[in-house]
Parts: C-alpha cells; structure tokens; sequence
C-alpha cells in the first residue's frame, strides 16, 4: 500500500485535531457541519474537485473525442 503523501498528511492530521476538538466542546451536529465546512475549504485550497463535477467533465472529454474521431475519420474518407 503506498504511503500517504506529506502534502496530504499534515491536512490529514489537522483534520483529526479539529474535529476532535469539536467533539468535545460542540454538539455532534454542529461538530460535523463544521468539519464539513472545513474540509469543504482545505480541499478547495489543494484543487480538489467533487467526484460529481469530474465525472461531468469526464463525460464531455469522451464525447468530444468520439466527435473528434468521426470528424478526423470523416476527413480521411475525403482524402
């Protein structure tokens, strides 16, 4: 299993910090919005993006590459 990378593990351990913190001094639904919120603006900060808007983007690259492959066979027929 490979190791998870530093830039990663400081954010890992800050969360565990917080949330631990919050447990103890929030009730646990307010504790988990804030979590939530939190993790929402550091994976936000590392360039994360929702599983479902990358799967959107996924969805446009492979359509646009079947048309690009219609259109660049389309041109070879021409030829």
């Amino acid at each position: 299993m490979n190791p998870v990378p530093s830039q990663f593990q400081a954010v890992f351990t800050q969360a565990q910090e917080a949330f631990a913190t919050l447990a103890l001094s929030v009730p646990s639904a307010e504790a988990k919005a804030s979590f939530d919120a939190w993790m929402g603006q550091t994976l936000a900060k590392m360039g994360a993006v929702p599983r479902a808007d990358f799967d959107t983007q996924r969805e446009m690259l492979l359509a646009l590459r079947e048309r690009v492959a219609a259109l660049e066979a389309l041109l070879d027929a021409k030829k």
